[in-house]
């Protein structure tokens, strides 16, 4: 099976109390889904994805490090790092994080401590009070909004040194101001209310693409429903690429159950019902419903959580034989273990704010649940014990050959602008993306490459 290597990306965190600092070191690995790797209608740019989900350990870290960049909470020390957060004044302050504006129910629109593994004591200084359950430091954290998601993305977009103009998130408030930063005015006048009215549209996500190189969540492009309806693969569906494209899947479409209720769903060839890179699904595979590792627990009031990577295909000393659940690409967990959160928006509601979607299932999922294709939805303010996420990034501006228009395909839509580089070219000027084969020269063989990929579906 072909393996790319995960990157890792070191990530400093200073979280300081009264008048010294301490420094604690945590990494985010990334796998990169290389453009090379040619999914037919799907991304064709490079994009490099968390190996594991954000653990408990890691969002802690970063609460305490935004606490203390909250002006209200360490007034003369708050900067972006902890705007846009609301910690509620003594005796209430029991470690939720709400929004700045809002009604008594959204106290914790970004954080819900009680649907987490974390704890709080008020008594510490600030910026370490916040800590995490003995032993579960390592599990994939829950208990945050999609808003506490972006944030966190935000956050660590300015603690890697990439810079305030590289975050991905409009950042506000209320609800209603948070969403993708390249979302358009071109409805009311204003980016809060296109989000309101609509997702991103193609342009948009190529300029995300493009633009910014900050952290974000995947994206799947899956329009308003939920389900496996639209899980194909589509231009900038990354999501699905990176959990279920694989050219040694098999090489037909297969018609699977997915979601609850269940659905039918055809699974394109060369992709996985499942992200660990085979089928069928067994207990030794992924935390879901039942699966019966150490951590399995039938109460529902349990957050039954596992270590980040558990699946890893030995048997931990005999307490339980697992499977490798990491697929071609290097990434644990995108079947079960935390449903994860998408940049997407999913149905339009009568809400605050639109909806966001879910992808991959949990602890909680039944085996259909955990399918690469079943997608949820839960509105951007909301919490549950068994939503969590992991980040990507798009680390460099991408090149694609044959894309002459910049809008991140290659279509019908490239041939005049590549008949006027090809012009271009003829005339001494440089063609840039018309060098289809990298060649440094325009010529015969950038043609048929170039009409090629057009009728490549």
């Amino acid at each position: 099976m072909l393996r790319y290597l995960p990157l890792t990306v070191s990530v400093m965190i200073f979280t300081a109390f009264s008048t010294s600092a301490r420094g604690e070191l945590f990494s985010v690995q990334l796998a990169t889904v290389p453009a090379s790797d040619e999914q037919p209608g799907g991304p064709i740019y490079d994009y490099d994805v968390g190996v594991f989900e954000v653990t408990n350990a890691q969002f802690v870290a970063f609460l305490n490090d935004a606490e203390f960049h909250n002006e209200v909470q360490n007034p003369g020390f708050g900067n972006e790092r902890g705007d846009n957060m609301l910690w509620r004044a003594p005796p209430f302050n029991t470690g939720d994080v709400g929004l700045i504006v809002g009604d008594s129910g959204d106290v914790d629109a970004v954080f819900d401590i009680s649907r987490s593994l974390i704890t709080y004591n008020p008594f510490f200084n600030v910026g370490t009070r916040y800590d995490v359950v003995a032993g579960k430091e390592d599990h994939a954290a829950v208990g945050m909004s999609w808003i506490g998601a972006a944030k966190f993305c935000n956050w660590l977009t300015i603690d890697q040194g990439l810079g305030l103009g590289e975050r991905c998130f409009v950042e506000g408030p209320g609800e209603v101001d948070w969403f993708p930063v390249t979302t358009g005015d071109d409805i009311g006048g204003t980016q809060q209310a296109t989000n309101l009215a609509r997702d991103l549209d193609d342009g948009e996500r190529c300029a995300l693409v493009r633009n910014h190189r900050g952290f974000r969540f995947l994206m799947d492009q899956g329009g308003i429903a939920v389900g496996g309806t639209n899980a194909v693969p589509r231009p900038f569906n990354e999501w699905y690429k990176a959990a279920a494209y694989d050219p040694a899947a098999p090489d037909v479409p297969r018609a699977v159950f997915v979601g609850f209720p269940f659905e039918e769903h055809i699974v394109p060839a060369d992709h996985w019902t499942h992200a660990f890179g085979r089928d069928p699904l067994t207990n030794a595979d992924a935390n879901f419903r039942s699966s019966g590792d150490p951590f399995d627990n039938p109460d529902p009031a349990v957050i039954a959580t596992a270590p980040v990577g558990y699946y890893d295909g030995t048997d931990h000393g005999g307490a339980f034989a697992t499977n490798p659940n990491n697929n071609r690409y290097g990434i644990f967990d995108m079947s079960g273990s935390i449903w994860e959160f998408l940049n997407d928006q999913v149905e339009i509601t009568a809400s605050t704010a639109p909806d966001r979607s879910i992808a991959g299932g949990s602890y909680r999922s039944n085996n259909m649940q955990v399918t690469c294709a079943n997608r949820g939805d839960v509105g951007p303010g909301s919490t549950r014990p068994v939503i969590g996420f992991r980040v990507m990034r798009v680390t460099n501006p991408p090149v694609i050959p044959g894309d002459l228009n910049c809008d991140c395909k290659k279509d019908i839509n490239d041939f005049a602008p590549f008949v006027q580089a090809l012009l271009d070219s003829l005339a001494g000027c440089d063609a840039g993306q018309a060098d289809i084969n990298g060649d440094t020269q325009v010529d015969g063989l950038d043609i048929q490459l170039f009409i090629e990929d057009l009728l490549t579906p």
